[in-house]
């Protein structure tokens, strides 16, 4: 199993055991964790035994304004299936498809200004 790292501004915290994720917290030296955004991230092999299943989820507390009361969470969570007959070349290009979707405008404005992808 690879070393554990800080991934951005996540610490990591445990390591992926069993059906269990790796779980990254961020703030790692705050004690109200509540308050703390998460990221968990793991890999199996898929049902089929033929390719692998990584999935990753963010989540962030949203706090009220006002009170800094926890009120409810933003969440992203992200699937890959990568078969066992794909390349690395095809694994690098998967990748950079998809990082240059989330910079598209269109899918940045449909999460900060709540606007639908339309035709």
């Amino acid at each position: 199993m690879p070393q554990m790292n800080t991934i951005g501004n996540f610490g990591p915290i445990q390591p992926q055991y069993g059906t269990e994720p790796a779980l990254y917290r961020d703030n790692v030296s705050s004690t109200v964790f509540a308050g703390m955004p998460t990221l968990t991230a793991s890999m199996r092999r898929s049902g089929s035994g033929r390719a692998n299943r990584q999935s990753m989820k963010l989540t962030i507390p949203v706090l009220n304004a006002v009170t800094g009361l926890y009120s409810d969470k933003m969440i992203v969570d992200l699937g890959v299936i990568l078969p066992d007959v794909t390349t690395e070349a095809q694994r690098q290009a998967l990748l950079g498809t998809f990082v240059s979707c989330l910079n598209d405008p269109s899918i940045s404005m449909s999460i900060t200004g709540l606007a639908p992808l339309t035709m």
